[in-house]
């Protein structure tokens, strides 16, 4: 048996992850983690629950990777949008993309509406509105000794 088959799946999946994230600059990061959230809300539109949780946590994963290599003051290239921004960017590209049926978007509001009233309100500000809520709540999230 080859060496790199050795470590169970999820040990070798990580470990790539790891040597492939060390080598992506951060436009290909975002991407990465955009896309994986992108299909998350595709898959729970559909009603694929476990796969759409399954590519969340995918990008939550790719995302925390990323900052843990280039989130400190060392090796800082450029931050990382917030993840809960890459999750609202994610869900507008979604429901701006012409190739997903209105049906389909209007069944994932739904199901927003209905089991996440809180973020369905999110939804419903305007795009300035939700920018300007994030960059308060980022405020909040800030160390007091770098203010």
């Amino acid at each position: 048996m080859r060496e790199e088959f050795e470590p169970p799946l999820i040990k070798f999946v990580k470990k790539r992850m790891r040597e492939e994230v060390r080598e992506v600059e951060i436009y290909d990061a975002t991407e990465m983690i955009m896309m994986s959230l992108r299909e998350a809300y595709f898959r729970y539109a559909i009603g694929d629950d476990d796969q759409a949780y399954g590519n969340e946590q995918w990008a939550k994963q790719l995302y925390e990777h990323y900052n843990v290599i280039y989130g400190n003051e060392k090796v800082r290239r450029v931050d990382l949008a917030s993840f809960d921004m890459l999750k609202y960017m994610a869900l507008r590209d979604f429901l701006r993309d012409p190739f997903y049926p209105p049906n389909m978007k209007n069944a994932l509001r739904n199901r927003i509406k209905a089991e996440r009233p809180d973020l369905y309100e999110k939804l419903t500000l305007s795009e300035a509105e939700y920018m300007e809520h994030l960059e308060k709540l980022q405020e909040e999230e800030k160390p007091q000794d770098q203010e």
